[in-house]
């Protein structure tokens, strides 16, 4: 852990503030090494020059979880552009209520801002659909 959660007034450390100190280094590290697995090369290694994508330093964030929020969460960044794809099965109501799937197509800006690229909706989470979404 890079950092001892504050003890309360009677010298304790919350719960809570322990486990969130806990899951902020481990997706700090992830995240690392997550960027190292994707880049095929280890941080500083001469491998990585005139590759194409590189690091590009970090920023930083909150995050929600279920324990609390996480402050300042550093996460690591390449060059090139990051897109997130996600399903999610939604119920969905008109003459009757049904299950439908929504696919999201996120990117990261710039700036480091989450945005929504184009969606698609389908009767239900499909290969085939997943193919036709990302070959668009």
């Amino acid at each position: 852990m890079n950092s001892i959660p504050e003890k309360n007034s009677d010298g304790q450390v919350e719960f809570y503030d322990l486990i969130i100190e806990l899951i902020k280094d481990f997706l700090e590290n992830f995240l690392k090494a997550e960027l190292t697995e994707f880049l095929n090369y280890e941080k500083h290694d001469y491998s990585g020059r005139n590759s194409g994508n590189s690091r590009n330093g970090s920023y930083l964030r909150d995050f929600l979880t279920q324990f609390g929020i996480i402050k300042n969460l550093n996460v690591s960044r390449d060059r090139n552009s990051v897109i997130f794809i996600d399903g999610l099965s939604i119920k969905d109501r008109r003459d009757t209520v049904a299950n439908e799937s929504v696919y999201l197509i996120i990117g990261i800006n710039e700036d480091g801002y989450r945005e929504i690229l184009d969606f698609y909706i389908g009767a239900s989470e499909l290969a085939s659909l997943w193919e036709e979404v990302l070959t668009n």
